[in-house]
């Protein structure tokens, strides 16, 4: 009995060091996620805001961050328990990550910090952005009066006009048209 006892034990160290490098591949795998993410998206805001595409970055990583928030608990929780199971059982984890779960909390808290301040900087922008906007659609409505002449003269629906040529004034129009709706979702999104 005495070799079986021996053998089930070097199973069970076996089994037991398997397992924990599993579990801890697997806590690394999701606090390096979760700490890309927190570095990507401080790295976003803090750049300067400049054009209304900024602001719509800007408010897109913002409405993220908010939707990250409410399950945030979800994500950093069972990191924890992961790095805390794999302490209580001795098994060597690397100092830095040791020290980045301890900080995971308060890394996310400043980066939440970073983006409260971004709104409101955002905020005290809203007016020259809302003048740039306005700015751009004026131009727009007339470019875009300008393209619908240019269909009623141009376009395929001329009167004795060969398929071949329609296809290809369809093509040129297509063309035309791609690069307004481009400016108009642009301005719809401002």
């Amino acid at each position: 009995t005495q070799p079986l006892k021996l053998a089930l034990r070097a199973e069970a160290a076996a089994w037991k060091t398997q397992f924990a490098t599993n579990l801890h591949a697997h806590g690394k795998e999701q606090l390096e996620s979760l700490l890309k993410y927190v570095k990507e998206t401080t790295f976003m805001l803090s750049r300067n805001v400049e054009n209304l595409d900024d602001v719509r970055t800007v408010m897109g990583i913002q409405q993220d961050i908010r939707e990250k928030e409410s399950e945030i608990d979800s994500i950093m929780v069972p990191i924890e328990q992961v790095y805390d199971l794999l302490k209580r059982y001795e098994v060597k984890v690397p100092a830095e990550e040791t020290e980045e779960v301890d900080a995971i909390k308060l890394t996310w808290g400043k980066m939440n910090v970073l983006a409260v301040s971004v709104g409101e900087n955002l905020q005290r922008l809203q007016a020259g952005f809302k003048r740039e906007l306005l700015r751009e659609v004026k131009p727009f409505n007339v470019d875009t009066a300008e393209c619908l002449a240019d269909w009623d003269a141009n376009g395929p629906n001329e009167p004795g006009n060969k398929p071949l040529d329609a296809g290809e004034r369809v093509k040129n129009s297509k063309g035309l048209f791609d690069v307004r709706k481009g400016k108009w979702e642009s301005s719809d999104h401002g």
